[in-house]
């Protein structure tokens, strides 16, 4: 498998097709999130200074999108449905539980990189509530239904899947 690019392959890949324009912006920024993972804050600010703009104008795209993050994510995504029907059958409550068994202060990525725990908007699953959408592999899976309990054997049975697979160690 051939190395990934640089951010600055990247940028100068995309310039070189479309020319020194901010109409590169976009597909650079989506180019660096696939290949990194997450936004690296020097990635825009050398996009900024090769484009000859602002670092805000950057900075303001990349925080526009929901789907880019300026923070590197964990290896497993879990994302907590916090729409108006999860939230009034208990997904605070399943927040809270996750955090405890993460060993978060919060939303975040624990400190080995494997967990990323996040709320988000209406899942569309709102029958099913509390829901949970679990990212691992490229896989996602909706967890409906949900119990603190429940939630947390979600998240043990794949703190066990990795510990099995050596991922990490």
């Amino acid at each position: 498998m051939p190395d990934k690019l640089t951010y600055e392959e990247i940028v100068k890949k995309h310039i070189e097709r479309k020319g020194r324009t901010t109409e590169v912006i976009l597909p650079v920024l989506e180019e660096i999130q696939e290949t990194y993972g997450y936004l690296p804050r020097e990635a825009m600010e050398y996009l900024a200074d090769v484009l000859k703009v602002s670092p805000a104008v950057i900075y303001s795209t990349a925080t526009f999108y929901h789907f880019f993050s300026l923070e590197p994510k964990g290896e497993v995504i879990i994302r907590v449905c916090r729409g108006t029907a999860c939230h009034v059958m208990g997904s605070g409550i399943i927040m809270n539980e996750l955090i405890d068994e993460l060993g978060l202060q919060g939303e975040g990525t624990t400190p080995d990189g494997k967990f990323t725990l996040e709320s988000v908007g209406c899942i569309g699953c709102c029958s099913t509530g509390p829901n949970m959408v679990v990212i691992k592999d490229g896989k996602e899976e909706i967890f409906g239904y949900l119990t603190p309990q429940k939630a947390r054997e979600v998240v043990k049975k794949i703190k066990e899947q990795i510990q099995s697979q050596g991922v990490g160690v």
